[in-house]
């Protein structure tokens, strides 16, 4: 409608006596107003298009989340000075950025005269409640005697959205929860600006949650009763959620104890976020007492309740546990029977994932129907999997322990301590004979005792993941512990191995978690020295990293092994033992220092052999470069490894440059090793073994004459692995006088038992012997030493000829991972390292990786070790 002056009846005749009297205004003074009549407020919504300029009341209703709304609107220029121009008037919802709508007028204005806007629309308001702005001349265009009152702004409610449930709903940003209040004249409590949803209790728990898209964003969300006025909605709050950003927050209702109701929910914008929000009603699954519940863990944020009961019977203690994947953060609640209504803070009970779980475990005094809740946060990791919900009677929980004056939970010892106050880490451990006695210390970590006569709780005494020998005990008492000081004594081989404590490994007890049930940790204990010229069979060694999964704590892991000594011989300056699985079984073998005490030894190892399938491992000891001491050797099971055969040598010196054939000499039964020295000058040399036999394969390799320790890849010539009765030969340039050692090794360890004759020849210098020898290289990968490593290692090959070669890293899914070589080489042996990075330059995770050599039609393979 256009300007037009309003000057009601009933006051006309005293507002022209005012008029008369007032001196004029200098300025126009323009501002919203509500008329005399029917007019509720300046600014009015209805729900349809029939006001007129005497009535515009409030509609009783006004629909959300359609286009039905309609606006009027009241402005006054009470002033003698009209407007000198028009002027424009924004509209706006909830303080937003951007106006809701707007009207102009083109003025100017006349003094003294109203300008009614009326049926205007119609625009779309979301259900809840909003502020309803106008600004009238805003940035101030008009000059007027008083800028002050140029907004005016009242709050309204709108229907609200009705959800669906365990329908997800995903709106825009919510509003400003306070946007337009500085506009809302003095009167009523103000209450937050909300987007509002509806839903009727139907499930016996409900709850609605709100999830934001982006993690950065705040929203928060508020119960309400339903309003008994249509625009009392959205006020008194019964329940609020302040999760903060990126949190799921959420309401709940307990029909059980609430009835089924209609309940509204307002979503509020806590932090001026811009992002979308899903919003969410569900309800609860039932979950038998004493059962469990399975259902997937997803990305996102969401939340499922389970309602399960506790009657008069399963009074006491209360079990309920969440089982997921690891690396998952989920949240688990407890809601009691007397729970009405309320947020995530009103749970009696609360415990977040550690380790794949959480565990609550309770009194319940009072029986009825609970509420277990799991949540899942935006902001947090997760992963594609099956989580487990249970709720049942609680249970012991039976976990390592160390008492006072202990050292650890559980210990080795020397000597039998019977019920000692103190339990100290031992000195030192005995290898191979019966002196190792067993101390651990076991709680019940639970308010739960343990009263059943039968099964037992058996604690295990484990070493390198294998029980062997174990004690029972009933009834466990709550919070009781329980210590096994043994008289009755272990043995156990020389080496390094992972001791340790499980209880109850077989799950006979039912417990509150069975994750916490073991305790190991790694000791050494002094082998028994096997003197040069001595071969032996012994057991298969244990797994080599059985019981690790039992380590905790800080300290370093290395392979658990059986452990063999030796030692110098006076007169011989090359030491070694090599090692053989028996049936074409794989063990590895490692040089360490021969370390006193019970922690340090068999650690770091000095070389490593890792020759792989039935192929002889050696290590060895260069006494020209290293100083004269005992060494330790550990055996190491790969896969499953069986008996292997062990066999320490020490060199024969054979003089200066010789020329010709020496021998016969003779690798015995169970023999697998010998170590030939000789002197020479610089210069080219010949070197050939003889195989006198016809059912074993030898192997000759030139050992390095500067490393203080090595293995068969360390040699500076090699040739092995020839059909059985075939000789073995190679030429070597040697760059300056030195003393070398020529290894003569039995190839695979199923042949130990067997004897065979061979001789050696060494030439020097260019040379044309009858019958003499033909340089032959075989094409292989000798492995990588370090094995474990970190950071670096150097994996060695053999070149029969030159050509092209390809070496590859894999991981164990057979993904290509790293290429250390693609190219031609010439023949001979080459070396290239490894920085336990991928193609990419990232560094790769710990676990076992495969080599891959490929040359001359030749495919090889063997494992190594990334331990970070």
């Amino acid at each position: 409608m256009n300007s037009r002056r309003v000057f009601p009846p009933a006051v006309g005749l005293a507002l022209a006596l005012i008029v008369a009297a007032t001196p004029v205004a200098a300025l126009p003074d323009i501002y919203p107003g509500a008329p005399y009549g029917e007019w509720d407020y300046p600014l009015v919504p209805r729900d349809a298009p029939i006001s007129s300029v005497h009535d515009v009341r409030l509609s009783p209703s006004l629909p959300g989340n359609t286009a039905g709304t309609y606006w009027n609107l009241t402005v006054y220029n009470w002033s003698a000075d009209p407007t000198p121009d028009g002027f424009v008037m924004w509209l706006y919802l909830d303080g937003a950025e951007n106006n809701w709508d707007m009207t102009y007028f083109s003025g100017p204005m006349p003094d003294y005269s109203a300008l009614q806007r009326t049926d205007q629309g119609p625009r779309t308001v979301r259900g809840g409640r909003h502020t309803l702005e106008v600004r009238v001349d805003e940035g101030g265009y008009i000059a007027e005697s008083d800028e002050t009152n140029n907004d005016w702004a009242g709050q309204f409610v709108w229907t609200p959205y009705e959800l669906t449930q365990g329908v997800p709903v995903t709106r825009s940003a919510p509003p400003l929860r306070t946007g337009g209040w500085s506009s809302i004249p003095a009167g009523p409590t103000n209450y937050y600006n909300c987007d509002g949803f509806r839903f009727e209790s139907v499930g016996w728990w409900n709850v609605v949650a709100t999830v934001p898209a982006d993690a950065a964003d705040d929203y928060d969300c508020r119960l309400h009763a339903p309003p008994m006025l249509p625009h009392d909605g959205f006020s008194e709050t019964l329940a609020y959620s302040m999760q903060g950003a990126g949190r799921v927050d959420a309401v709940l209702v307990n029909r059980n104890t609430a009835g089924q109701q209609i309940w509204d929910v307002g979503v509020t914008n806590w932090n001026a976020g811009d992002g979308d929000v899903d919003v969410l009603w569900s309800w609860s699954e039932g979950l038998p007492f004493g059962d469990m519940a399975t259902f997937p863990v997803a990305e996102g944020g969401w939340v499922r309740l389970y309602e399960f009961q506790v009657t008069p019977e399963d009074l006491g203690w209360v079990m309920v546990r969440l089982s997921s994947c690891l690396g998952d953060v989920l949240r688990l609640r407890v809601f009691g029977p007397d729970f009405t209504t309320g947020t995530f803070i009103d749970a009696e009970h609360e415990a977040g994932i550690v380790d794949a779980r959480a565990v609550l475990h309770f009194e319940v005094d009072t029986p009825g129907y609970y509420c277990a809740a799991v949540t899942k946060d935006p902001i947090d990791p997760g992963s594609d999997c099956i989580a487990l919900l249970e709720a049942g009677p609680g249970r012991p929980d039976f976990t390592p322990v160390q008492p006072v004056g202990w050292d650890h939970p559980c210990l080795p010892r020397p000597t039998p301590d019977l019920a000692p106050t103190v339990v100290a880490a031992p000195d030192t451990l005995h290898g191979d004979v019966a002196s190792t006695y067993i101390n651990a210390a076991v709680l019940n970590d639970s308010p739960v005792a343990y009263l059943e006569s039968s099964p037992y709780v058996k604690f295990h005494a484990v070493v390198d993941g294998e029980s062997r020998t174990w004690r029972g005990y009933h009834p466990v008492p709550a919070y009781d512990i329980y210590e096994w000081n043994s008289g009755t004594p272990l043995t156990v081989s020389g080496g390094r191995h992972t001791f340790g404590v499980s209880i109850d490994p077989d799950r006979e007890v039912p417990e509150l978690s069975e994750r916490n049930n073991a305790y190991a940790r790694q000791w050494s204990w002094a082998p028994s020295t096997l003197p040069a010229g001595v071969a032996i069979a012994r057991p298969a060694p244990a797994a080599c990293d059985g019981g690790w999964y039992d380590c905790s704590g800080a300290d370093p892991l290395y392979f658990n092994c059986d452990g063999l000594r030796i030692d110098d011989v006076p007169g011989s300056y090359w030491l070694g033992l090599a090692a053989g699985g028996a049936a074409g079984q794989d063990v590895d073998i490692r040089l360490h220092e021969a370390l006193p005490g019970a922690v340090d030894g068999f650690a770091a190892p000095l070389a490593v052999s890792e020759w792989g399938g039935p192929f002889v491992d050696m290590v060895l000891v260069n006494f020209n470069v290293a100083s004269r001491r005992p060494f330790d050797v550990g055996v190491i099971g790969e896969g499953d490894a069986g008996d292997y055969a062990a066999h320490a040598v020490a060199s024969v010196f054979h003089g200066v440059s010789p020329d010709g054939l020496i021998g016969p000499f003779t690798l015995g039964a169970d023999e697998l090793l010998a170590l030939h020295e000789f002197q020479l000058q610089p210069g080219p040399h010949v070197f050939r073994l003889e195989n006198m036999g016809d059912d074993v394969s030898l192997g000759l390799s030139l050992q390095h004459p500067g490393l203080a320790y090595q293995t068969h890849s360390d040699a500076v010539a090699i040739a092995f692995s020839a059909p059985p009765g075939e000789d073995q030969s190679f030429i070597y340039d040697l760059p300056a006088d030195a003393y070398v050692c020529l290894a003569v090794c039995k190839d695979r360890g199923d042949e130990a038992p067997l004897p065979v004759d061979y001789r050696l020849g060494v030439w020097s210098g260019p040379t044309d012997v009858d019958d003499g020898p033909t340089p032959a290289l075989r094409t292989a990968l000798a492995g990588a030493a370090p094995n474990p490593f970190n950071p670096r290692t150097t994996v060695r090959f053999t070149l029969a000829q030159d050509g092209p070669v390809r070496l590859d890293v894999h991981d164990l899914a057979g993904k290509r991972v790293r290429t250390l070589v693609d190219g031609r080489r010439p023949a001979g042996p080459h070396a290239v390292d490894w920085d336990g990075r991928d193609n990419a330059g990232s560094p790769l995770a710990s676990g076992v990786y495969v080599l891959r050599l490929r040359a001359e039609g030749v495919a090889e393979v063997s494992k190594v070790s990334l331990v970070r």
